[in-house]
């Protein structure tokens, strides 16, 4: 038995010497695969520590571009407020100085409209001052005494023609003197 037993180990032996060598070539095969695995997790695992390096440093970047465009916008809304300051106090004044301007048209038009009556109180004057010297050198006693005592109505200092159809005249000698 002894025998047997041994032919049938010495049978089965190098089936299993040759599956033993087929387990530790598919072992091999394997290890070796799973190195070449690990290399590439290993490769890998450095690629993405390097594309998080990146994209930390774009976020960085991209956050100081953010806080130097929010200081940018907050000094730009300063600046708008200023103007709009400044724009207000502007068309305020524009406003005043229309306004005195307005003010300044209409003392300039009262002046202007109080010039033309002087000069028109100037020429009638003249011309009755004209017609008295007139009137004093080649007129009549009875016309110099009219003129004389009733040249202006006594109520608003205007001519009034119809100075000469009032009243009596006096015809002294001493009044034809004027």
């Amino acid at each position: 038995m002894y025998l047997v037993t041994m032919k049938v180990l010495l049978f089965i032996l190098p089936f299993f010497i040759i599956s033993s060598k087929g387990i530790e070539d598919s072992n091999t095969q394997l290890k070796w695969k799973l190195k070449e695995k690990f290399k590439a997790v290993t490769n890998l695992q450095v690629d993405i520590t390097g594309l998080v390096r990146d994209i930390n440093n774009e976020e960085a970047g991209c956050n100081e571009t953010i806080s130097h465009l929010m200081e940018t916008h907050a000094l730009l809304l300063d600046k708008i407020k200023i103007n709009n300051e400044i724009l207000a106090d502007l068309m305020n004044k524009i406003y005043q100085e229309e306004l005195k301007h307005e003010v300044m048209e209409r003392k300039l038009k009262t002046v202007y409209e109080e010039l033309e009556i002087v000069g028109f109180v100037y020429e009638i004057t003249y011309q009755d001052a004209m017609f008295l010297l007139h009137m004093h050198t080649n007129g009549t006693a009875l016309e110099c005494q009219a003129i004389a005592r009733l040249e202006f109505d006594s109520t608003d200092h205007d001519w009034n023609p119809r100075i000469l159809n009032t009243g009596p005249i006096i015809t002294t000698k001493d009044s034809r003197k004027l």
